[in-house]
């Protein structure tokens, strides 16, 4: 119960930062999303065999290494570029669901896997080394997703200038950008700071 408490929570305050931005997420986004969530969830927290190493797959895509500030960007903003990338192509539209599934489903794979284990000096590293993370970064990647699909779509219907001049693109472009500096702060100055004080 605990699990789904806190992943309820966590998606309330991705909610609240689009509400906010006055985003809009596309059911052709945010449906996968929750597809992968719920999914990431199930087969985390019930399934054995597949499930550990599923687990382990996601885990180790959702760890973070704060081993420099460069390498902090990179792992803050590599799910982004990959999403801006597909966005410029007309396959977008086909690819992007596919991406935002799969973000959804290693995100909540993880945090299932490491709640499996209901100890205390277990979660928290956990939490600060890859929960809090994601939670910053996961915003930015959906307002990506969001855009692109818009913007493959706009290439299939040959309105791509009228989508670039648009003011939005400016104001979530910022909004993304400044989510990857914060989340590349935090990974690089704070994240250490709190591992040392569980160890």
């Amino acid at each position: 119960m605990f699990h789904f408490h806190a992943m309820r929570h966590a998606s309330a305050r991705v909610s609240d930062i689009f509400r906010l931005s006055g985003i809009r997420l596309l059911p052709a986004i945010a449906v996968p999303f929750l597809v992968g969530l719920a999914a990431g969830s199930v087969i985390g927290l019930y399934s054995r065999a597949s499930g550990v190493l599923l687990s382990d797959f996601c885990l180790m895509i959702n760890k973070s290494d704060s081993s420099s500030f460069t390498q902090c960007m990179w792992q803050s903003g590599r799910f982004v570029l990959l999403a801006a990338f597909l966005s410029t192509g007309l396959t977008g539209v086909f690819f992007l669901p596919l991406l935002s599934a799969f973000r959804a489903f290693t995100f909540a794979c993880s945090i299932s896997a490491v709640l499996q284990t209901q100890a205390v000096e277990t979660l928290l590293p956990a939490l600060f080394s890859f929960g809090i993370s994601a939670l910053i970064s996961l915003p930015g990647f959906l307002i990506t997703a969001n855009d692109g699909f818009r913007f493959s779509e706009y290439l299939i219907r040959r309105e791509r200038r009228q989508y670039i001049h648009s003011d939005l693109l400016v104001r979530h472009g910022s909004i993304v950008l400044l989510l990857i500096l914060l989340n590349a702060v935090y990974l690089y100055f704070v994240m250490p700071l709190f591992l040392a004080a569980v160890d």
